[in-house]
């Protein structure tokens, strides 16, 4: 499983399969500063693969935000691999947040949300 946390605060969900050796989850996390919102991807496979479309991002007091969508997003073979950071965040306050993620590839397509992270 993917799934991390430390003491910056990550919260992630158990992670769904693309194929039998790529999984992916999305994650809620915190450093001093931001909180962030990503896809994270472990390819155990030896083979890359392009992700055709993933779409991130977050739910605030029952609010659904969309953050820009990434199209061909690579997984490397054997290894784990996330969204960039820049690309779904917002400064850093007192929160309940949980991320929420789209991924399709091919005919699979799934969306997941993370446990809540509560951000003090």
């Amino acid at each position: 499983m993917l799934r991390q946390q430390n003491e910056s605060g990550t919260r992630a969900v158990p992670p769904s399969t693309i194929q039998s050796q790529i999984k992916w989850q999305t994650c809620a996390w915190a450093d001093n500063n931001e909180i962030y919102f990503t896809v994270n991807f472990s390819n155990a496979s030896s083979t890359g693969l392009f992700v055709d479309v993933i779409s991130v991002g977050y739910i605030v007091n029952g609010f659904y935000e969309n953050c820009p969508a990434e199209v061909n997003f690579y997984a490397p073979a054997g290894r784990n691999s996330s969204t960039d950071t820049a690309g779904c965040y917002f400064s850093r306050d007192r929160y309940a947040v949980q991320a929420w993620s789209y991924v399709k590839e091919g005919s699979y397509a799934a969306t997941l949300t993370s446990d809540t992270l509560q951000v003090q």
